[in-house]
Order: C-alpha cells, then sequence, then structure tokens
C-alpha cells in the first residue's frame, strides 16, 4: 500500500513539475486534485451463480490537461467488490481492492465551458487488500484463495462542472472490467479457475486546482 502512494505521489510530483514547465514556455495547462468516492456494483465473472453486490469506493485523484481536450487522471481508490449468490443473497463473497486507475479523459463543449462531458479510458491497477466469504452465518478469510493483484480495463462517460474559479465537480459513471485470472489456485472449490472482476461504478469527485492554473 504504502508502494501505491508513492507511486501516486511520484506520479503528481511529475505532472506538477511538466505543468510549471509548460506554463513557463507558455503552453495553457490544468493541474487539479481532490477527493473522489462513489458506488460500485460487482461480481466475479466464472460462475454462473455470482450476481452484483453494492459496495464503496472512495480516495484521492488528480487531473491534468495540457491539451483543449484531452487529460489524464490518476486516482488512488479503497473498493470494496465482490459477488451475492443467486440462490441465497446471504451467502456473499467480499474481495476488497485498493485501485489506482490511470485514465485518459477526452473532453467536449469549448475551452473555458462550465459544462463539458467527456469520455474515459484506461488501465486499472489493483491491489488485494482482503477478502471473506460468508456462507449463512460463517464467515471465512479467503484472501489466500486470490491473487495479490489485478489489471483491468475501464471505459466511462462522465462530466466535469465548473463551481467557481478552479473548482470543478468530477462525475463519470465507468466500467471495469478485469483481465486477470484472479484465483490463485490454492483452494480450486472456493474459487475456480477463470475468476475475473467486473464491476460498475457512479464516482463524484471535487477537484480544486493546484499552483498556476487557465480555464482550458
Amino acid at each position: 500500500m504504502k508502494k501505491t502512494f508513492s507511486t501516486l505521489l511520484l506520479l503528481i510530483c511529475v505532472i506538477a513539475a511538466n505543468a510549471q514547465k509548460a506554463k513557463s514556455n507558455g503552453v495553457a495547462n490544468n493541474l487539479s486534485i481532490g477527493p473522489i468516492v462513489g458506488v460500485n456494483f460487482s461480481t466475479l465473472r466464472g460462475n454462473d451463480n455470482n450476481s452484483f453486490k453494492t459496495g464503496f469506493s472512495g480516495g484521492l485523484f488528480a487531473n491534468y490537461s495540457i491539451l483543449d481536450n484531452f487529460g489524464i487522471t490518476a486516482q488512488v481508490l479503497y473498493s470494496t467488490q465482490g459477488a451475492k449468490s443467486k440462490s441465497n443473497s446471504n451467502d456473499v463473497i467480499k474481495v476488497n481492492y485498493f485501485q489506482v486507475p490511470v485514465l485518459l479523459m477526452f473532453y467536449f463543449n469549448k475551452p473555458g465551458s462550465a459544462f463539458r462531458p467527456k469520455v474515459i479510458v484506461g488501465p486499472q491497477f489493483g491491489f488485494l487488500s482482503s477478502a471473506k466469504t460468508t456462507i449463512g452465518s460463517a464467515t471465512v478469510d479467503t484472501k489466500d484463495y486470490y491473487t495479490t493483484s489485478d489489471v483491468s480495463g475501464t471505459i466511462g462517460l462522465g462530466f466535469n462542472y465548473s463551481v467557481g474559479k478552479g473548482i470543478w465537480l468530477n462525475m463519470d459513471a465507468r466500467y471495469a472490467h478485469g483481465f486477470t485470472d484472479i484465483s490463485s489456485g490454492s483452494n480450486i472449490l472456493s474459487v475456480p479457475k477463470n475468476t475475473n472482476n467486473s464491476v460498475i461504478s457512479v464516482m463524484a469527485g471535487v477537484s480544486f486546482a493546484f499552483g498556476n492554473y487557465e480555464d482550458l
């Protein structure tokens, strides 16, 4: 986890340095940082008996733009995921991650517009935090049955809305499609092979300008 936050901090520092360099060269740029929270609707592909469960996602994010209609966002999120059983809604699989999405953003509307729709796409890197399975009244720690990391592809739609100088409301709905088989193979009966994460998220964040800022 420390490595994850250190990586994001390093990324933010590099972006900030490049943003300042671009500014000194007369190129408009935006760098903003803020909190983000949302709700997850997750399941585990690979078992026909699994259905979606509701969870939470939240953390910090940094947005950077240097072109009129193009930007990048790096995020560190704590995400509660897993699945419910179709045959018994009391049987629940909880697989929680620290997620690091690094997403490209393509903006619509003219630079400086208060409302800017966007398309987001990019990879997401997951680091397993905990895993538990509840069957009836019994809950078992199953962290050892899952791989420690996961890679997903993310795509979504959203918008940024200006609520003040250098302050933006960031909204999006995204889908993360897991490419990693997260079954570790240590207990094939609990976690079948070819088990993959599948998560729909609705996210809301507020970004605040960092350093020099120009409306793009």
